[in-house]
């Protein structure tokens, strides 16, 4: 199977009843969620290989959860060059 993109950050029809309200989430919240996507795909036998890739904020998320998620690689675009901790 080829690459998919998911966007867990993003809710969308259905899914918008499992979404967090937005005065309720936080950073870590993100990453959560990003970091159990990842161990979903990992398990998935049709995936022979997770690649996470952030834009921005995103690239911050993307960067623990690949950590998390045992990612074979990670993509930062714009992301920051420091530590999240020190950005956020």
């Amino acid at each position: 199977m080829g690459p998919r993109e998911l966007h867990p950050r993003v809710p969308v029809g259905e899914s918008k009843s499992a979404m967090t309200a937005e005065r309720d989430l936080r950073f870590d919240t993100y990453v959560d969620d990003a970091a159990a996507w990842a161990n979903q795909v990992k398990k998935d036998p049709r995936f022979s290989r997770l690649i996470i890739t952030g834009h921005s904020e995103g690239a911050l998320i993307g960067m623990i959860a690949a950590r998390r998620g045992a990612a074979a690689a990670f993509v930062s675009i714009a992301g920051t060059a420091r530590h999240a901790d020190a950005e956020v």
